[in-house]
């Protein structure tokens, strides 16, 4: 028996959390007497020193040795410094300190692990007697590049030890000799700053982050490097530019953020509203073309990866070319995200709360016709048809007037379905801290996603047996928590252990009722009324019975159908442990780690399949049921399914060795072993077997080379096809870091030229099976046995295994060029690709019949081949005019695949051979943009389909001139359904402590069919195009042909003959985001005793220029996929709170 645990709206197998629960209450008890060891060895390992008449440069150097830790100053500081004898045994960080600048004009501050030295503030000397002044006194205000103040700056007079820092205000004041000539600013995580004095006694200072510069440490696959040595092409977004957008989703979030990465959104549903996305595009027409995700080096899927807490990401980087993903091999031809998540900092704790609320409008409102008008239409298409009309001139009227509610309706079946918003809150609560051992960093997220159904009342005849209401809209509770822990065990050996959590709740109505409940649009707005006058639900006149209409009442279906409830719960643990072996060989490290992951979801139901409608008659008052049937509300049928549990284990063992030679020579090596096991109920695990390695070496930062590639494989191949080998390598040129590029180009901080090729791998290539080389059996027909036959179902072959099958196989290349300008002002990145893609599963589609085999049934090959090229920029430029501080950036991506080969028969003509064509274009007929007319009809050499053909019905082109359209006619044009473009363009300013951030983001390059019941009359509500249909008196500016009452009968039927009328550009652009906050000075937030405190609103998808949009009123991203049958994409509008203690 499997019981249920209700814990706080979660819903869990209780046998398989039982085990879960012991192991967690295990770690957590060996944990707590683990940390308890730990902290006590953290402050018993103490600090040795003997030194005698020592420099402060050989202190410091002794220090970092013995605790790790970096000690940060320019050499400059340490002018007029004496040196110092230091005697002391097992001395702490702060006395060893203490005692070496005791005297000196020099202090210290302590930041996550690194010692800053900042200049002592010194009065100004005292004058003997009276004289003229030879001092005078300049004031500043410091700020970075968001306007905000900067606090605890060094300020300092360059080659002097005369200085004083900034206040809580950014404020500083200073006297100087007359005789200096420079200022410099030192702040941890900024570059240092001189600037020349010139008279002024009054100044405006910005610092520059460190990331903005050449000093930033990119995340690359398991590990880090510097951003000037980064040979590959790699994008990185930080934790507040991801975090100025609101959502529930992470990759909404970095839509037009980051160059590479495509997006579509294809639907609002709570808990289902996370886009698709791919890197660089499409490159596959078989496999799968979504990319690896890893979260600190631990593997997550798009559903894990969707409900990540975005206040616990430090960074994400995009890998694109093969240098950033051969090391992941035959996971990497689809470009990786690598997620960093926070850890903790050296320091007292710090608490961050960040509390916000907000709601959803759906981004468009569904505008149908009205009785009245859909009643016209409906009589026009009849007559039309050579039929008499529906609806009689009283009809007309009453439908008018609205005189007859109940006879004659006009329902609104949006407004009746949907609210105008729905309610989205979301709180975070961030811990961080330690000590010089151990250091910790906890997160606690909870979200709350509400859903746009209405809430529809049962007002029926006879009572409904459940007698309390149950929940049937669509809404999403998401519980999250992280916690990353850091141990300094020794000077050399460091351990992490690392715990995360999500519970998601997601709720929606029961699956039969979501469906019908956007069939909405197929209901006319004269069908039938929300309720009857008894209060029952209502169903259509049978004289008005329409196929659409034969669904239930879907108001009634909302009230009563019930819902189906996930319960998704997804658990990771982590420990790591790195030793240094400097006594061995200096740089020389190794590490380990291991993780387990657990992933569940259960689901719950209470569910309805039919509920009471009936018929009113007005005339009579009497009651027709929709089904005899079906004449009570039915009790609930209960439903569970406590899922199937996913375990996954992955090992990893590495040696990095990083050292410099003599000469300005630097080599790096990393050697990795990685071991995964995916488990999924009780199946057989798939297993993963990886080697990788990196090489890099570079000459005084100027000329970088390196070579990286992992030979791993997957067991869903056969032994002799499991292993390869994917290397790659590349180039980079540093160009100004050469002499005689300094002297004569100063204004540029950076120009690099790099370079890459390589071979990667993708064994996402799409299967049933779980292992290529088997066959797989299906149950089909069946066999008679027996004097009595007794039928029995018979066992087929379905697919034939194929020993030959292995993964697809990409080479990349890349070319690409960094550019940093007036001291890190302008930023431009630019690269061009070109992947080239084989080995793509393939069925045989050229063995003549003759051979007497399906071609359905044949075994896949590795046969298709696929280019994709295209190009990337990024363009940054930041700033200040007087007090207020700006950014501008720009992000474009081109990515246009094609096919190269995929066996398909020979074309009968050119325009039918898809070959060289975009993966996803469209086989279809081509509208000559006009409409039969009646001398068309009458000319036999116009060209004409089989059939029913009328006045005002679309005229296609006759590719081929045989005087006959049909298929031969019809040829692969116009455009895939995803993008090859985006676009996106940053705007920013603050101002003291104000702030605005803008995002306009665009899709470009793709065409969407219009489905079946998005716009074929009758078989969906009428929309206000078809007032535009071709009459005689509109022919010259129609935009719809002519109306019949059986189009889905003539050759314009959307889904049996495509067409380029059918086709339409989903091309837009949107207002993405726009966030505006204020932040309040320092010394407000202290009087409410605060570290900090900000106040923000911003939105999400505020508005959408799209001519899809415009002519068929659905959202672009939904229409390029599948039309109607989904929840509507929601814009957010959004406020809250963001402190810290």
């Amino acid at each position: 028996m499997n019981f249920i645990i209700r814990c706080k709206g979660i819903l869990f197998p209780y046998q398989n959390l039982t085990k879960i629960f012991r192991v967690m209450k295990l770690i957590a008890m060996l944990l707590t007497i683990f940390l308890v060891q730990i902290s006590s060895a953290a402050y018993l390992q103490q600090i040795s020193l003997d030194l005698e008449n020592a420099s402060l440069r050989k202190v410091f150097s002794e220090i970092r040795k013995q605790t790790g830790y970096q000690v940060l100053y320019s050499t400059e500081m340490l002018e007029g410094t004496y040196p110092v004898t230091l005697r002391m045994q097992n001395a702490s960080l702060e006395q060893a300190l203490k005692a070496a600048l005791q005297g000196q004009p020099l202090s210290y501050r302590l930041e996550n692990r690194i010692i800053l030295i900042t200049v002592r503030l010194q009065p100004p000397p005292l004058l003997e007697e009276p004289g003229p002044p030879q001092q005078k006194i300049i004031k500043g205000r410091v700020v970075n590049s968001r306007g905000e103040t900067l606090p605890g700056v060094t300020v300092r007079i360059k080659g002097t030890a005369l200085g004083t820092t900034t206040d809580e205000n950014g404020n500083f004041t200073l006297n100087v000799p007359e005789k200096a000539d420079t200022l410099m600013f030192n702040y941890i995580g900024y570059s240092t700053l001189e600037v020349r004095l010139d008279g002024r006694s009054a100044w405006n200072v910005v610092l520059r982050e460190q990331s903005e510069g050449l000093d930033e440490v990119v995340v690359v696959g398991y590990g880090t490097q510097k951003k000037s040595l980064v040979t590959a092409a790699i994008s990185t977004v930080d934790q507040k530019t991801i975090r100025e957008t609101p959502g529930a989703s992470l990759q909404n979030l970095l839509t037009g953020k980051v160059s590479g990465y495509f997006s579509q959104q294809r639907s609002g549903q709570p808990g289902g509203d996370a886009a698709e996305m791919t890197i660089r595009g499409v490159a596959t027409y078989n496999g799968g073309v979504s990319p690896l995700i890893l979260v600190d080096d631990v593997e997550y899927n798009l559903g894990q990866f969707q409900f990540i807490n975005v206040d616990e990401v430090s960074s994400i980087s995009i890998l694109k070319d093969a240098e950033a993903t051969a090391i992941y091999g035959v996971k990497g031809a689809n470009g990786v995200i690598l997620v960093t998540t926070k850890r903790g900092r050296t320091g007292k704790p710090s608490i961050e709360i960040r509390s916000e609320a907000g709601v959803q409008v759906p981004v468009r409102t569904l505008r149908t016709l009205g009785a009245y008008d859909a009643a016209v239409l409906t009589n026009e298409a009849l007559v039309n048809d050579g039929l008499a009309r529906l609806f009689d001139d009283e009809d007309l009227e009453l439908y008018r007037t609205g005189a007859d509610p109940y006879g004659h309706p006009d329902v609104d079946w949006y407004k009746t379905i949907y609210r105008d918003l729905a309610p989205m809150t979301q709180t975070n609560l961030n811990f961080s801290g330690g000590s010089n051992r151990v250091r910790y960093f906890l997160s606690m997220g909870y979200l709350n996603q509400g859903g746009l159904l209405k809430d529809i009342p049962y007002k029926g005849r006879e009572p409904e047996p459940n007698s309390s209401k149950v929940n049937n809209n669509y809404y999403l509770h998401r519980y999250k928590f992280r916690s990353n822990l850091d141990i300094d065990v020794t000077r050399s050996l460091k351990v992490k252990l690392d715990l995360t959590g999500t519970f998601a709740e997601t709720n929606q109505p029961s699956p039969s009722v979501a469906f019908q409940v956007f069939q909405y649009d197929f209901t006319r707005s004269y069908g039938y009324p929300v309720y009857n006058p008894d209060g029952s639900f209502g169903y259509p006149d049978a004289a008005l019975y329409q196929p659409r209409d034969k669904f239930n009442n879907i108001a009634g279906l909302m009230s009563l159908g019930g819902y189906s409830r996930d319960y998704n719960n997804f658990m990771n643990a982590g420990f790591t442990a790195e030793q240094q072996l400097s006594s061995m060989l200096k740089g020389l490290s190794v590490k380990g780690m291991a993780t387990y992951s657990y992933a569940n979801t259960a689901t719950r139901s209470q569910t309805r399949s039919g509920i009471p409608a009936y018929y009113y008659n007005p005339e009579d008052g009497s009651y027709t049921p929709r089904d005899v049937n079906i004449y009570r509300v039915a009790p609930y049928t209960l439903g569970y399914n406590g899922g199937t549990p996913n375990h996954r284990l992955n090992l990893q063992a590495s040696v990095n060795y990083n050292g410099n030679y003599g000469g300005g020579h630097n080599v790096n090596v990393l050697l990795l072993y990685n071991q995964t096991s995916y488990f999924e109920g009780a199946a057989l695990p798939f297993n993963f077997r990886g080697y990788t390695y990196r090489f890099g070496y570079n000459y005084k930062e100027r000329y970088v080379f390196s070579a990286s590639g992992a030979y791993n494989g997957s067991d869903r191949f056969v032994t002799q096809k499991r292993f390869n080998l994917f290397p790659a390598f590349a180039l980079a040129w540093n160009a100004h870091n050469e002499n005689f590029f300094k002297d004569k180009l100063p204004f540029v901080q950076q120009l690099k030229f790099r370079g890459s090729v390589g071979i990667v791998g993708n064994d996402n290539i799409g299967s049933v099976n779980q292992y290529f080389f088997e066959e797989r059996y299906v149950r089909s027909g069946g066999y008679a046995f027996g004097e009595t036959p007794n039928a029995v179902t018979a066992i087929i072959e379905s697919d034939q295994g194929n020993d030959d099958v292995s993964w697809e196989t990409e080479r990349k290349w890349n070319f690409g060029i960094d550019l940093a300008l007036f001291n890190n002002k302008l930023n431009v990145t630019a690269d061009y690709f070109h992947n080239y893609r084989y080995d793509i599963l393939t069925r045989r589609q050229t063995i003549p019949r003759s051979f007497g085999v399906q071609t359905a049934t044949l075994p896949y090959v590795n046969l298709g081949e696929v280019e994709n090229a295209g190009y990337e920029l990024n363009i940054r430029h930041n700033g200040t005019i007087g007090k207020v501080g700006y950014n501008i950036g720009g992000m474009m991506t081109f990515a246009k695949n094609k096919v190269i080969f995929r066996d398909d028969p020979p074309a009968l003509y050119p325009w039918q051979d898809r070959t060289g064509m975009p993966i996803g274009t469209n086989r279809q007929y081509i509208w000559e943009g006009a409409f039969y007319s009646a001398d068309d009809l009458n000319k036999p050499d116009v060209p004409k389909p089989a059939g029913t053909v009328r006045e005002g019905f679309l005229r296609y082109k006759d590719l081929n001139g045989d005087g006959i359209i049909n298929v031969d006619d019809m040829a692969y044009t116009g455009r895939p359904n995803l993008p090859n473009t985006v676009l996106g363009i940053t705007l920013g300013a603050n101002y003291k402590g104000f702030n605005i951030a803008a995002l306009f983001q665009s899709n470009l390059g793709a065409d969407s069919h219009t489905s079946f019941d998005m716009a074929v009359p009758f078989k969906a509500a009428l929309q206000p195009l078809h007032l535009k249909r071709w009459t005689p008196e509109t022919a010259a500016t129609a935009e719809f042909p002519a109306l019949t009452s059986n189009f889905v009968g003539t050759y314009m039927n959307p889904n049996g003959n495509l067409s380029t009328f059918w086709t339409q550009s989903t091309d837009y652009i949107r207002l993405r985001s726009v966030e505006m906050g204020y932040t309040f000075p320092s010394h407000i937030a202290q009087r409410l005793k605060l570290s900090s405190l900000r106040l923000f609103a911003n939105g999400y998808n505020l508005f959408t220029w799209s001519s899809f949009f415009n002519k068929y009123q659905y959202d672009p991203e939904v229409a390029a996929n599948i039309g109607t049958y989904v929840y509507p994409v929601t814009r957010i509008f959004n406020a809250g709170v963001s402190i810290s203690l």
